[in-house]
């Protein structure tokens, strides 16, 4: 960082191979579309280095760069729900029924395959009406990878709050999920 700061663009190229694929792999989890995702990583590290006389030293990098890219992600997401896209081929047949493979019905991976996706949409929905602040940890800590205290010092609280967010936003997520998750015996 003090390379960075100093100048020396080897000092930035530096950090961002040491925090491209955390947040990468943020990015990709948040956004769930890999070329977005590859234009959020680019910008990301743009506005770091951009932006990069406002960070506070005394702080670590990796959570202030994990940070930038939640933030920008999340943004993305709501540009993306205020116009939502229509994919240009929908798979049909001209007279617009779909068409459907009956050994796809019939195999147990499709259904599977299936109950997979509709639990992802379900989990994608509740994590989308949680509140701001505990979306914010929840993506922290379990996309990004975070420690409490690393998103502590992002965020600017105290380890408790962090700890309190968490445990809200998974007892959100739990109930919104409970008829789609069989309790175990």
């Amino acid at each position: 960082m003090a390379r960075t700061l100093a100048g020396d663009g080897a000092g930035f190229e530096a950090l961002m191979r040491r925090y491209h694929a955390a947040v990468a792999r943020m990015l990709r989890a948040i956004v769930r579309n890999p070329e977005d995702a590859e234009d959020l990583l680019q910008e990301t590290f743009l506005r770091a280095y951009r932006y990069l006389h406002r960070f506070d030293r005394s702080r670590p990098f990796g959570p202030w760069v994990m940070c930038i890219g939640a933030n920008l992600a999340r943004n993305h997401l709501r540009r993306r729900r205020a116009r939502p896209e229509v994919p240009l081929e929908e798979g049909g047949r001209e007279d617009g029924e779909r068409t459907y493979e009956g050994a796809w019905l019939a195999d147990v991976r499709g259904a599977q395959e299936l109950e997979h996706r509709e639990l992802l949409a379900r989990t994608r929905e509740a994590l989308a009406h949680l509140p701001e602040d505990q979306r914010a940890v929840l993506e922290m800590r379990l996309l990004g990878e975070m420690s409490y205290k690393e998103i502590a010092s992002a965020l600017d609280v105290p380890i408790g709050t962090v700890m309190s967010r968490l445990s809200r936003a998974r007892s959100r997520i739990q109930a919104g999920l409970a008829d789609a998750c069989p309790e175990a015996p």
